[in-house]
Parts: C-alpha cells; sequence; structure tokens
C-alpha cells in the first residue's frame, strides 16, 4: 500500500519484482497512473520476464479528490512454485549464515562478503531472444535465481543480497532505477545503511562482477559517486553522503583472521576487491 502525491513507476517495479499478488495505490484524482500502467505493461517483459501483464481496477471518491486503484500483476509462475521457491531460497540463507553472515561478524564484514561472494558465484543471465516460454524466465529476476540456480539479471542479485542483509540484520532495500545513457535503462541495485556509522550507501554487485574477479567501483558509494550514472528517487529511496571506511575495515578483518575464515568455509576469493 503507498500513498504518494505522484507514484513512482519504481515502487510499482518493485512490488512486481517482489512477486506482489496486489498493489493497492492512492493517488491524486489529477494523476493518470493508468496512462503509466499501460506503457509498463507494453514493456514489462524487458524486465521482469515473469510478469506476463497486469490487471487493474479504479475508483474514484466523489467527495475526495482521490482515485484508488488496483493492481494484480500475473506472473508465469504460479503460488506452489513461488512457495517452493521460497522454501529454497531460505534453506540457502540457513547454510550461509555461518559462513558469511554468522552473529560474531561485524557489519562490515557482512556486507562486504555478501557482496563478494554473489559477484564471484552468480552468473549474469542474458535473456534468449525469441524464447517467450523459455523456464528462466520464471526466475532470473529473483533471489531464487541468484542463489539456487546460480544465474540471474540485476533484480536477482539485488533481490538476493538483501535477502543475506535481512538475516544479518543490517537495513537494505532494493532500489529501482535507470541507467543513463542506456536504449533498455532499467536498472536494479541495492541501498543499505551501515548499522555502526549510520551513514548509507549504494552497493550494485551486478556491476562490480568482473571476468577478472570482484571490484569495488560500485561497493558502498554515495550518491555524488553514482549519479552521473544512475537516475533514482532520491526522496524515497534517501539521501547517501560521505565516505565509508567498510571496505578497508573488512580487508584488514579478513587478513588478520583469513584461517578462521577459511575454515568456515569462506573462500579466497571472497575476502578481497580488485580496485
Amino acid at each position: 500500500y503507498y500513498y504518494e502525491k505522484d507514484v513512482d513507476e519504481g515502487l510499482i517495479r518493485e512490488a512486481v519484482g517482489n512477486y506482489a499478488k496486489r498493489l493497492i495505490i492512492i493517488t491524486p484524482a489529477s494523476y493518470d497512473l493508468g496512462a503509466f500502467i499501460r506503457e509498463f505493461t507494453k514493456n514489462c517483459m524487458a524486465f521482469y520476464p515473469s510478469c506476463t501483464g497486469i490487471e487493474r481496477s479504479e475508483r474514484s471518491f466523489s467527495n475526495l479528490p482521490y482515485t484508488q486503484y488496483i493492481i494484480r500483476p500475473n506472473y508465469r509462475v504460479g503460488q506452489v512454485m513461488l512457495k517452493t521457491m521460497e522454501i529454497e531460497v531460505q534453506k540457502k540463507l540457513s547454510e550461509l549464515k555461518p559462513v558469511l553472515l554468522a552473529p560474531s561478524y561485524p557489519p562490515y564484514l557482512k556486507i562486504f562478503l555478501a557482496h563478494n561472494f554473489l559477484a564471484q558465484t552468480v552468473e549474469y543471465y542474458n535473456l534468449p531472444e525469441n524464447k517467450e516460454n523459455c523456464v528462466e524466465r520464471n526466475y532470473v529476476q529473483s533471489a531464487y535465481g541468484a542463489l539456487i540456480k546460480k544465474q540471474c539479471v540485476c533484480q536477482g542479485y539485488s533481490e538476493a543480497f538483501k535477502r543475506m542483509m535481512d538475516i544479518a540484520g543490517i537495513e537494505c532495500r532494493v532500489i529501482s532505477g535507470k541507467i543513463r545513457g542506456e536504449k533498455d535503462p532499467w536498472h536494479a541495485w541495492n541501498f543499505i545503511t551501515d548499522p555502526e556509522s549510520g551513514k548509507s550507501f549504494h552497493i550494485d554487485v551486478t556491476w562490480d562482477r568482473t571476468s577478472r574477479g570482484v571490484r569495488s567501483e560500485y561497493f558502498c558509494i554515495n550518491d555524488m559517486a553514482i549519479l552521473s550514472k544512475r537516475s533514482w528517487n532520491r526522496p524515497y529511496y534517501g539521501v547517501s553522503s560521505g565516505s565509508s571506511d567498510i571496505r578497508i575495515k573488512a580487508e584488514r578483518y579478513c587478513a588478520m583472521h583469513r584461517s578462521e575464515l577459511l575454515a568456515r568455509g569462506v573462500e579466497n576469493s571472497w575476502m578481497k576487491q580488485e580496485k
């Protein structure tokens, strides 16, 4: 349920990315949400391939200048499959917790290891053309694609990172925004709050994954460092300013506790980032 002066399309994309069954939105009567829904339905296959379309109904209030929209996305994935996927994701998260997100770890280490793990172990999946019913469309933008199938698109990386931060007790959101200058601009990344400093930062696991290893270009950066390459609804997600020392502290911890981390199952490649 969202109540906004102007509805940001990123909110609807966020709901669809989480397989929401119904979304109720109240907007000023002058705002034509229907126009956006029609455009989204036309383009949703490009960014959310498991969504086959959106049904909507609307209701006006005679004594109030508002319109209520009820939005019901349709998915390739049924409720039984969604529950099965969720069970597998939860099982995987419970396996990862003592390795990457142990309660004894400081928060900065959990953020660092989760980012590096996903960038190292998950393959970016390019959807094939002219294969509208390929099974991969059911999961590539989900945490299931990243954690279970080990292949996903940007939404999958972001959803998986958020799920890992959730069980680590670290505030994290998925941003649905755009890459500046791209023909198909929609992109997803994360916005975290460091519990030690209280500062918020952007993390883009998708763009930190390279053939040479994990880079740090999009790890815990502020608004000014990413504004030239991204656009998003800044007031809705919050503002990030200042600098982060999360990487420095995490790499120092890894160097001092390498044997212990290796014994827990942490791999050497997850303990470092390329500059």
